[in-house]
């Protein structure tokens, strides 16, 4: 890319040593060497997957993973280079490495990879049927929230609140019955 103009008016361009030139629409003019630059983009890239709620894979940087929210086991990794995406099981044997004519072997990789960054499960993902939970869901507190079993495996559920346990909203929860073993 020869040249960029940014939104509040800063013309961004390479300079002919390599650095990274600004351009204000002031007329004043910022240079960042390479090594800060390289730095930069890694840093605004982390930035913007936290803020969209992604990991990215520290071995293929252009593979992408999701949880999703609507199957609570699952998530998705996501090539950004081609658009094309696989669903996992979070635990479980993973399915293939091929299928519809794609090779998903690096897609089965950053899901390795992905499970073994995520391997320790929190103490609620441990919960068993008839327990009782104080759950924080996206920072709001459900109190005496029991865990039970549905069609679609175990769950909290409350007055206010049904959910997986293993459901990615859940920031944090105490175990309140029975009461642990303090021996």
């Amino acid at each position: 890319m020869a040249e960029f103009t940014a939104s509040n008016g800063v013309v961004i361009s390479h300079n002919d040593r390599g650095l990274l030139r600004l351009d204000t629409p002031r007329g004043e003019s910022n240079f960042v060497p390479l090594l800060h630059e390289v730095a930069l983009r890694e840093h605004f890239r982390a930035e913007r997957d936290a803020e969209m709620n992604r990991w990215r894979s520290s071995t293929s940087s252009w593979v992408v993973v999701y949880r999703e929210t609507r199957l609570a086991n699952h998530f998705m990794t996501l090539d950004e280079t081609t658009g094309l995406g696989r669903m996992w099981a979070i635990w479980g044997s993973p399915p293939g490495t091929s299928g519809g004519g794609e090779d998903w072997s690096l897609h089965a990789a950053v899901a390795a990879e992905y499970r073994a960054a995520h391997a320790n499960p929190k103490p609620w993902q441990e919960a068993v049927v008839g327990e009782v939970w104080d759950v924080f869901i996206d920072g709001e507190r459900h109190d005496l929230t029991v865990v039970e079993e549905d069609e679609v495996g175990l769950g909290f559920f409350g007055r206010r609140v049904k959910c997986s346990i293993r459901y990615s909203g859940i920031t944090a929860a105490t175990r309140i019955w029975p009461e642990s073993d303090q021996s």
